[in-house]
């Protein structure tokens, strides 16, 4: 018994021994990749570098083109703003002085209707006095000779009394 003893003691030593020389391999199998994946990843980062700091400089000189542009289109929205600002300001100079005149014109035509009423008002008071004067002469000199009538004599019979007759 001892001897199996002795027997299981040494494979169950080379077993772990066996097991821990097969992971020292794995590993040392694995660091070769990574080291192989690492070289080949700054092989491939030289490659790319040249065009990557080429499309970053061309960034850059399209990024200072559109500042450059960006710069002139603010003065040129300036300008067109300070424009704008004048044409504003001299419309609403022209609307003030149009407003203005509208005012003076309206209260002139208000002044000339009103004085024109008054005129026509007192034409017609005149030419109702003048109309009248010849009938209330009239009508004097009819009463006058109704008088000078019934003073001689003359009466005049009543309506009512014409129509019995």
């Amino acid at each position: 018994m001892h001897r199996i003893e002795g027997f299981s003691r040494c494979c169950e030593r080379m077993s772990r021994e066996s097991l821990q020389m097969f992971m020292v391999g794995a590993v040392a199998i694995l660091l070769v990749f990574q080291a192989t994946a690492l070289v080949g990843i700054v092989l491939l980062l030289l490659k790319v570098r040249k065009p990557i700091e080429q499309l970053v400089a061309n960034a850059c000189e399209i990024v200072e083109i559109a500042r450059r542009r960006a710069d002139h289109l603010d003065v040129a929205l300036e300008q067109i703003s300070q424009v704008v600002q004048n044409r504003v300001e001299q419309a609403d100079g022209m609307a003030r002085d149009l407003l203005g005149r509208s005012r003076t014109l309206a209260l002139a035509a208000d002044q000339f209707i009103c004085d024109l009423a008054l005129k026509i008002q007192h034409t017609t008071w005149e030419m109702e006095r003048i109309a009248r004067k010849p009938f209330r002469e009239a009508h004097a000199v009819g009463a006058g000779f109704r008088i000078a009538l019934e003073s001689l004599g003359f009466h005049r019979r009543s309506r009512t009394n014409g129509r019995d007759a």
